[in-house]
This record gives C-alpha cells, sequence and structure tokens, in this order.
C-alpha cells in the first residue's frame, strides 16, 4: 500500500477555480488486460483525483498522457505532400474531458496548465513534405533519397543526398516551429523530431491551440497522443529454423543464422545483461556489430555501460532508461535473435532445465524502449520507428498494438509505411481479442505490415484432473490440460461459484477453504490472478475451466499454486460432478510434464484475434501465423539475488517475434529482397493444410491463420516474388477514392462481392532459371475460382500477371467464404506458393434509412444490379420492432477498463432465437461527446457482461455507434454502453436493439423492374410497408436479400438493411 502522498499545492480546474472535495486513487500500472498472460511486476503507480464535478486529474510518471479526443481539418498540400499524407480521423485516449496531467518526478504537483483552451498534451505534429524514406525528388538543390527512386533496395542514410535532405527537413522544423510560436503567442518546445520513416515532431499543445497549428501551410496535420497496449525452445524448430541454420533448405546459399541482420525490437527495453544478448552465446559464436559503432545510450566506441557486439544499441523513449523494467521486451527479443542457452525456468511450484534460442540468434539487437507496464504513447512510438530506421535496422518486431483503426490515419502506420519504403520489414502481433470475428487490432490491419497471428507449437505443458472420486454421479475421467505447476491432491474439489464468485475474481478471505482443490471459470480477470485469489483463501489448488467464449484452447500458466486449464468440453463434465448435490468429491492434479509431437502443434489460440479486416475489407488480416503459445524465453525480474531470468508467454506478442526473426533469416539469405517480397515469400509459402481452429480440429481458415503458419523449409527458395511501393499504399486509402483490393498482395480478399469480384497480382521470378507454374484454385462448393494464364512461363528475373475472377453469384449473401489459388512450379525449381482467397458474397448490405409519418407507405432506393437482372426477387426477413432503451449515465472513470463494474456503463438483455439472421444494436441520441458499444453472447448465463463472451465492440471516437452481428448464434445476449468522454455532466443515451429474424413478419414488400437490366445498370426498387403497430417513436428493422432471378439463392444480387423510423 502506497502511503505519505501529498500536494505540494491546490489543485485546480482547467478554469483556474480551486477544486475540492476528491478522491485519491491509487493503481497500479500494471499491463494486466481481461485474461490477459502478460502481467508484469507494478513498478509504476497512476494516481487519480476524482473531483466531486467528475473531474479526474491523472498524475504518471511516465510522461504526459494524452487527453480528450481531437478534430483535425486538412489544408491543401503540395502535390509532394499529398503523397505522403494522410487522412484525418480522431484519436481518443485515456484522461477525462477536464483532466490535467503533470510529470510527477516524485512530486504530486499538477500540470502546466495552458491560457487558452485548458490542458497542454503532447501532439504530433506532421509536416507535408516527406520523409527522408519517401523523398523522390522536386525540391531543387536536393537529389531524391527513396530507395526505389535511387535503384536500391535500402535506405542509405549516411549518402550526401541524405545528409543534404535530413538537413533541409530541420530547418523545415525549426521554421516551423517558429511558426507555431508566432500562431500562438508563446514558445514551444519540440519533445522529439521525426525525419527518417515520419517527418514531423511531437510539442505540447492544447486543444485549441493544436486547431490554429493544423491550419498552418507547413502542417499536413495534427494527430494528439494516443496509447498502444503491449500485445523459444520448440518455436525455431517447429517453423523450420534448423533447415536454414543448418543450410538444408536454402537452395544453392549456404546455412545463416541470421550473421549481420540488424533486428531492432520496439518494446519495454531489454535485460542487457542477460546471456541470451551477450557477445558469445552459449554455442561460442562471437558476434560482430555490422555498424562498426554502437547506438542509443551506449558509448558509441566501448558500447558500455549497456551494449556489446550482439546488443549494438539502446535506445529510450520513455524518460526512463533503456532497460527492461518488467519482462516484455526481452522475451520478445530473446524470441526472435536471442542467443543458444541453457535456460533454467523457475516458476513458483515447479523448475525445469532446457536449451533455448531465438529464431535467429546470430543477428545483432538494437532496442527501443517505447513502452512501460502501462502501456505505449504514440510520440515514443513514432520516435522509436523514425530511429529504427535511421539505424538501419533490417527488421522491426513491434509486439504493440490497439484496436482498429484506420491505417491512413494511425501516426505509428504511417511511420511503418516510411519504413517499409526505407527497405525495413515489420512485423507485429494480431491483436489478443480472439477467437471473436473482426477482431485484429492496428497497426497490424496496415496492407503495408505484415500482422501475425498466433498458435501452437509442437511442444505442449500437459497437466490433468485424475483420479476423481465421489459425488452423487459418475466420476468424469482423467481431464487433460495445460499449466506449468507441480502437482497436488488427492484432495477435497470444490466449486468457487459456491462460494460466491465462480470467477474468482477477487482475493477470497483467508480460511475460505482448507486445502481444497477449487474450480474457477475462466474470463473477465487475468488468468494467473485467479490462482493467486484462492490461494489467499487457503485452496491448495485451482481448476482453471474455460467457458463457452474460450473454447478447449488451454495455456501453460505458471501459477501460484497447483493448477491446470482444461477446455470448455472437460469443464462442462467436472463443472457438473462438482456441483451433482453430493458429497465428498476428491480429486488429483497430476502435474506437469512436457509433452512432444506433432499433433500438439499448428492450433491456433483461443486468444489470436481474427479476420475479417474491420478498417480495410479488401485487405486479408491477419496474414500469416506463428508459434505464440507457452513460449520460453528471456525476460526480466527485480530480484537483484536471481540468475537468468526466463520465462513462459503466451500471446501475438509471442507470434510476432517468431515472425521476425524468421524474416531476418530469409533477409540473411536474400539481401537484395524487398520488405514486400520477404512478407510475400512467406506468405505464399506458409504450411496451410494442417492448422486447426482453437478447437483442435476444424480446420482453419484464412480469418483464422491468414496464409498459414510460418514455414522456413521453404520461404528462403520461393519461386513467385509480390511487391508494392508505397504510393500504391497511400493511394489505396478508401476515404480518398482508393480501393485497397487493388494492392499487389499475396492474398486476395473482397467485403463487397456482389455476383463476380476480380483482383490481378504481379508476379516476378526471383530464379536464375526459367520456370513454368500450372495455375489451380480450390473453393467451397457454389462458389468457383478462374486464374488466367492457366499456365504461367517466366524466365529469370521476369514478371507476368494473374488475373483471378471469384463467381460467388449461387451462393447465399451474408457469410465469409475462403479459397485458394495454388501455383505448382512443373519441375518443382521452387516450392509451390498460394494465395488465400476471403469474399462476402451480396457484400455489405446496402443501408436504408426511412422516416415514416404512418403506418402505411413506400420508399425508393437506387440500386446497381451486380449481374444481369431478369425478374428481381426479394426475400424479406422482417419488418421487426426494436427495443429502445433510454437511460442517464455518467463518464466512466477508468474508460480503458469497461468491464471492472464501475459507473460509466449500462447494460440490457435481448433473447435471440434460434435461425435469427441479424442482431442489431446503435446509439439513436446521445448527449455524450463519445460513447463505446459492446455486445455479448450471455453464456455464463449471469445476466451481466464479460469481456471473455464479447462478440462485437464499436468503439470509434463519435457517440453514435453500432454493432451488427450477421446470422448469429441463438441465445441470451447482452448490449453494454460505456459513456467515455461526457458532454455534460450527466449524459442521455438512447439505445436501440433488434433481432431480424429468419421469417418474413408479412408488413415490408419489395417490388422491382419488371424486365431485363443489364449487368452495371442502375434500377429503382420499392418498399412497400404496412404495420398497424408501427406506433409513433418507434423503430423498425428488416434485411432484404436479392436476387437476379427466381433460380437464384437469395442475396446474390445484393441485399438492403432497412430501418424505418416513425415519427
Amino acid at each position: 500500500m502506497l502511503t505519505g502522498f501529498r500536494l505540494r499545492r491546490p489543485v485546480r480546474h482547467s478554469s483556474g477555480q480551486p477544486v475540492s472535495g476528491f478522491r485519491l486513487i491509487v493503481v497500479s500500472n500494471s499491463c494486466t488486460g481481461p485474461d490477459s498472460r502478460d502481467t508484469f511486476p507494478a513498478h509504476r503507480y497512476a494516481i487519480t483525483l476524482i473531483a466531486s464535478r467528475n473531474e479526474a486529474v491523472r498524475f504518471t510518471p511516465c510522461g504526459r498522457c494524452p487527453a480528450r479526443s481531437h478534430n483535425s481539418h486538412t489544408p491543401q498540400p503540395t502535390a509532394e505532400g499529398r503523397q505522403h499524407m494522410r487522412r484525418r480521423h480522431r484519436i481518443r485516449v485515456l484522461t477525462a474531458a477536464t483532466a490535467f496531467t503533470a510529470l510527477t518526478g516524485g512530486l504530486l504537483t499538477p500540470g502546466a496548465l495552458a491560457d487558452e483552451g485548458g490542458e497542454r498534451t503532447a501532439y504530433i505534429v506532421q509536416l507535408a513534405e516527406a520523409p527522408l524514406a519517401g523523398y523522390r525528388g522536386g525540391t531543387p538543390g536536393l537529389a531524391p533519397t527513396n530507395p526505389a527512386a535511387t535503384d536500391k533496395t535500402r535506405l542509405d542514410v549516411g549518402s550526401a543526398a541524405s545528409k543534404a535532405y535530413l538537413s533541409h527537413l530541420a530547418s523545415l522544423h525549426k521554421t516551423a516551429e517558429a511558426g507555431i510560436e508566432k500562431a500562438l503567442g508563446r514558445s514551444v518546445e519540440r519533445q522529439h523530431d521525426y525525419r527518417y520513416a515520419y517527418n514531423g515532431f511531437s510539442v505540447e499543445l492544447t486543444e485549441a491551440e493544436s486547431a490554429k497549428v493544423d491550419r498552418l501551410p507547413a502542417v499536413a496535420q495534427v494527430q494528439k497522443s494516443f496509447k498502444r497496449k503491449l500485445l523459444t525452445d520448440a518455436g525455431p524448430e517447429w517453423i523450420g529454423a534448423k533447415s536454414v541454420w543448418s543450410g538444408e533448405q536454402t537452395g544453392d546459399r549456404p546455412g545463416t543464422k541470421g550473421e549481420g541482420v540488424v533486428v531492432g525490437v520496439i518494446d519495454t527495453g531489454i535485460n542487457h545483461d542477460h546471456p541470451a544478448f551477450a557477445d558469445v552465446g552459449g554455442d561460442g559464436y562471437d558476434h560482430t556489430n555490422p555498424n562498426g559503432t554502437y547506438g542509443g545510450l551506449c558509448d558509441p566506441v566501448t558500447g558500455a555501460p549497456l551494449c556489446n557486439d550482439k546488443l549494438i544499441g539502446a535506445w529510450d523513449f520513455t524518460g526512463t532508461t533503456p532497460e527492461d523494467d518488467n519482462q516484455h521486451g526481452s522475451h520478445t527479443a530473446g524470441t526472435a535473435v536471442g542467443n543458444h542457452v541453457d535456460a533454467e525456468v523457475q516458476a513458483p511450484t515447479i523448475g525445469i532445465k532446457r536449451a533455448v534460442s531465438g529464431v535467429a540468434p546470430h543477428a545483432n539487437l538494437i532496442t527501443y524502449k517505447a513502452c512501460i507496464a502501462a502501456g505505449c504513447l504514440s510520440p515514443s512510438l513514432v520516435a522509436a520507428i523514425d530511429q529504427a530506421t535511421a539505424d538501419g535496422v533490417d527488421v522491426i518486431n513491434y509486439s504493440i498494438g490497439g484496436g482498429s483503426t484506420d491505417p491512413w490515419g494511425d501516426a505509428d502506420a504511417q511511420a511503418f509505411l516510411g519504413a517499409r519504403e526505407a527497405g525495413v520489414f515489420v512485423a507485429a502481433s494480431a491483436g489478443n481479442s480472439g477467437p471473436g470475428a473482426g477482431t485484429v487490432g492496428s497497426p497490424a490491419d496496415a496492407p503495408w505490415i505484415t500482422g501475425v497471428a498466433a498458435s501452437t507449437h509442437d511442444r505442449a505443458f500437459l497437466n490433468s484432473v485424475t483420479d476423481m472420486t465421489g459425488g452423487a454421479t459418475a466420476a468424469p475421467g482423467t481431464l487433460t490440460g495445460k499449466s506449468f505447476t507441480s502437482g497436488h491432491g488427492p484432495a477435497p474439489i470444490v466449486h468457487a461459484a459456491d462460494h460466491g464468485d465462480a470467477l474468482c475474481g477477487a482475493p477470497f478471505p483467508p480460511g475460505t477453504f482448507d486445502g481444497e482443490i477449487v474450480v474457477c471459470r475462466r474470463g473477465v480477470n487475468p488468468r494467473v490472478e485467479k490462482g493467486t485469489n484462492v490461494k489467499t483463501g487457503g485452496a491448495s489448488g485451482m481448476v482453471l475451466a474455460n467457458t463457452e467464449a474460450e473454447g478447449d484452447s488451454t495455456v501453460a500458466d505458471p501459477h501460484a499454486l497447483p493448477a491446470v486449464n482444461i477446455g470448455h468440453t472437460d469443464a462442462v463434465k467436472l463443472e457438473a460432478w462438482v456441483q451433482d448435490g453430493g458429497g465428498d468429491h476428491r480429486a488429483t492434479i497430476a502435474g506437469t510434464t512436457a509433452d512432444r509431437r506433432e499433433s500438439n502443434g499448428d492450433v491456433m489460440a483461443g486468444f489470436s484475434s481474427r479476420g475479417p479486416n474491420t478498417s480495410v475489407p479488401g485487405v486479408l488480416k491477419p496474414d500469416i501465423s506463428a508459434p505464440g503459445v507457452d513460449v520460453l524465453a528471456p525476460v526480466h525480474t527485480t530480484d537483484p539475488t536471481a540468475g537468468p531470468e526466463y520465462g513462459l508467454l503466451s500471446g501475438t506478442s509471442m507470434s510476432s517475434p517468431h515472425l521476425a526473426g524468421a524474416a531476418a533469416l530469409v533477409r540473411a539469405l536474400q539481401p537484395d529482397w524487398t520488405p514486400a517480397e520477404v512478407q510475400s515469400a512467406m506468405m505464399t509459402t506458409a504450411l496451410n493444410t494442417t492448422m486447426r481452429k482453437e478447437d483442435g480440429t476444424t480446420r482453419a481458415d484464412a480469418f483464422d491463420m491468414g496464409a498459414g503458419r510460418v514455414d522456413l523449409t521453404r520461404a528462403g527458395r520461393a519461386g513467385l516474388l509480390l511487391d508494392e511501393d508505397a504510393a500504391a499504399y497511400t493511394a489505396a486509402d478508401p476515404a480518398e477514392g482508393g480501393d485497397p483490393t487493388r494492392l499487389n498482395v499475396p492474398s486476395l480478399a473482397s467485403g463487397d462481392c456482389a455476383g463476380t469480384c476480380t483482383w490481378s497480382r504481379t508476379v516476378r521470378n526471383p530464379l536464375s532459371v526459367k520456370t513454368v507454374w500450372d495455375t489451380s484454385a480450390t473453393t467451397p462448393e457454389g462458389m468457383s475460382l478462374s486464374v488466367k494464364p492457366r499456365r504461367l512461363s517466366l524466365g529469370a528475373g521476369e514478371s507476368a500477371t494473374v488475373t483471378v475472377t471469384a463467381d460467388v453469384s449461387k451462393l447465399q449473401a451474408g457469410s465469409w467464404r475462403f479459397g485458394q489459388v495454388v501455383l505448382k512450379e512443373r519441375q518443382s525449381a521452387a516450392p509451390a506458393a498460394h494465395l488465400p482467397v476471403a469474399v462476402l458474397p451480396g457484400g455489405a448490405p446496402t443501408p436504408v434509412d426511412i422516416t415514416a409519418e404512418k403506418n402505411t407507405g413506400s420508399h425508393e432506393v437506387t440500386l446497381k444490379a451486380p449481374s444481369r437482372i431478369n425478374g428481381l426477387t426479394a426475400t424479406v426477413q422482417g419488418l421487426e420492432q426494436g427495443t429502445a432503451v433510454t437511460k442517464q449515465v455518467t463518464q466512466d472513470p477508468t474508460p480503458l477498463d469497461p468491464y471492472d463494474g464501475l459507473t460509466g456503463t449500462f447494460h440490457t438483455m435481448t433473447d435471440v432465437p434460434d435461425g435469427a439472421r441479424l442482431l442489431a444494436a446503435e446509439i439513436a441520441s446521445t448527449t455524450a461527446s463519445d460513447l463505446d458499444l459492446f455486445v455479448g453472447r450471455d453464456t455464463d448465463g449471469d445476466k451481466k457482461p464479460d469481456a471473455g463472451e464479447e462478440v462485437c465492440r464499436s468503439a470509434s471516437e463519435t457517440a453514435l455507434e453500432a454493432c451488427r452481428l450477421d446470422e448469429p448464434e441463438g441465445g441470451t445476449y447482452w448490449v453494454m454502453v460505456q459513456d467515455w468522454l461526457t458532454g455534460q455532466a450527466v449524459d442521455d443515451v438512447e439505445l436501440l436493439v433488434a433481432g431480424v429474424p429468419a421469417d418474413d413478419k408479412g408488413n415490408l414488400s419489395v417490388r422491382g423492374p419488371s424486365g431485363v437490366v443489364q449487368a452495371g445498370s442502375e434500377y429503382t426498387a420499392t418498399l412497400e410497408w404496412d404495420e398497424p403497430r408501427m406506433e409513433p417513436g418507434t423503430t423498425w428493422f428488416a434485411l432484404v436479400a436479392l436476387a437476379p432471378d427466381k433460380s437464384s439463392p437469395a442475396g446474390s444480387a445484393g441485399s438492403m438493411f432497412v430501418k424505418i423510423d416513425r415519427t
């Protein structure tokens, strides 16, 4: 417990008036989201003062945190600048509208208040001219520096042209700073300068000042600081790294372990004295520094005090030190490039010894600390990306992310676009919000970043509940799961629900248990925390029982007591027996054993985020999968007496560095390949035939695994490569009329495939011999894929275009379908290649919003025929009246956790019958500035929202959010609204919830053209309604599926989502 804090001066509101009657809340800054495996020691604390007028003053020791969201307005840039501008959008941040923040330095003193507009907080100011990586010429006296424009693979930061342009940018920054000072009438100080991957700087502004800065001619945009979250023993071998190390699968090139390749890790720093990052590895390899000097806070000549010839740079952008202050950064770095070492792993109840290494153990490492345990602020992240680009790293790992947002608007995503122009490959975590659909996060959703899903490798730490006796019913047999603990028992076994907390969400009072094994349900709070909570109450063991939301995907956590995590199927059996009303239930936890077999591998992790890509539906995400479950790698602890530390972690934070290490090996083998070509080599050769969903049985699809699991036995020998440049990525922005489906990426996706959809992809032969490829496709029933040409002949170095057309006219609309294009080289000169395909037949329904003054009426809609229509037919489901819920709510004091049960949220329950076509929820009106909307299926029947039950989230920067579930599973659902940012002291909210049934209610009809309508032509459809119960103030919903004729399936000509508001 923290004591002894006092305020050095009165706390004042942004108006200058004193704030009184506040409460002091101290919260540990540990990165422990719902059901998170990544749980860090609490070295820092967030101190919040909640005032009587719903005011919040948040202090953190990690720099200034962002406050309210901000709308920017775009000035007209030059043609050169427009190519590198990103579209404006609002980024929401941590603190409340009335918050102000200070860097404490150990003293609780309020931050400086600006004269205008309230609080000053960090903003990123992007200038209109291109960064070094993107400059293609056009400024008199300055030669191009972009690698493509100079016919180079990598950015040369030391060239005369680069030095001249960097000097030009530095001058522009000073001029822009002076312009800002003149516009604001005060001095400003640049906190970070960005010149290599991103052109701009960060400064502290008020919201009102940011609007003034945004209007300056040299400024492309102003974006408020936003926050990102932190998202091997068997892993390298499972993905085929040994075949590259030995040279067995490297073609005509010698084997490599990544010698000479530099990997940059942007994370929480590094445990610099760990043997995994020593100059000489456990295999005797003595590293060489390819840069010749050391970077960051290391002496450039000697490397002291942090660096050596392995770890050749250590930067800090957090204002702390480059040292890892939890475990995340060391673990990700070790997974990617850690030395060969013999690891001794000590968990609370068990210890093991294993040989471990990173995927590229001889590669060099530079670390960029941009995060602490509480999260990562965008000014620091962009500074880290910019510095890594300047350092000339070959690969960046970014085990960091947030919810899905527009990649053409996010500062870090745009900085990574500059890094790709510079020749840097980037791997990023897809996110840990699975297995629900549409959960892939940012910036992994960007087309120019390789988003990595998580799957299992072949080593599993198995444990079991066994020797069960007693009860009124037959005891289950042995139930096998995972953990990393010792055994216990036989002992009595009880359910935590019988003691008032089925989730074990809070510490049980001492004496609650007397040595029993306690069954806890998974979800909401972190898994390891549950074990600690029951141990506090006197338990001697725990069974962590998956709910329906987690399915049968289990994790081997090092719990504080003997424990085992079992899947949902077994959990149902165990819970039924433990709660059968009988007595003397007893069981034994067997204890962990290491089990290595192929059947353990290539199962998708339940937590791994899934597609579709909600921000860019025309780009398939995730891109690829890699091991991310129970990964053993170096960590960092605060115990000064401890030996080298190792930890067992799970998450896409662990799969991303596997992919980064794999990219390092491919770059070592093929130094002339561009980052896009490296990505395409790994995706087109990925293993996809044996990948399974989290249940361990069902075949995985492209929204689970992307192209499949990375396979290094084939990636470095790829015979077809796909490339794309930054100009095309920029032009693909949908907000500017671009089409992401036209990007030359190694996957094919369409979220709007009405009838047919077509893609073109250009491939290059990187081999020194001619290759001949036969093309084919595999598709589900009812869908066809045509590939032209059927035979592809490519001379050495030649390129050709492949055109693929999907015909989904025979499929009912509304459900994504998957296929793949396969290319096989006739003489086996290269591994077979494949491109995953994902299409949504019928496309997204056309929204039709009608305001009706009567119970009967009609409305005309203009539509475009996706195919030839000869007698339009319509299948109507609905109209069904929606439920209106009107509530008053105050701002959530903890907006980053909507499930914490505090104020600032409300929810309603709704029943969805089997066969329902759609469940829709939308915020119709509110006085709040920003609301978030969440929908979940109440799998545990407690009629309360749980994070593990969430199936839809609408959490943009606006207030009028909406969620729609197509073909939802029958059951009881909850709909929750969170007040992120208040518009007044108490906000009014009107929520509409409606389930569209599978049947036609007979109150809506559709008339179309009687004759023929040619494909691509517009036509008019008339909707007519007659509903006596349509009273003023009610809202009605329907889904209308269209077909071009009576013999075609409903939806093959598109669909309409109809909403009628009766006034």
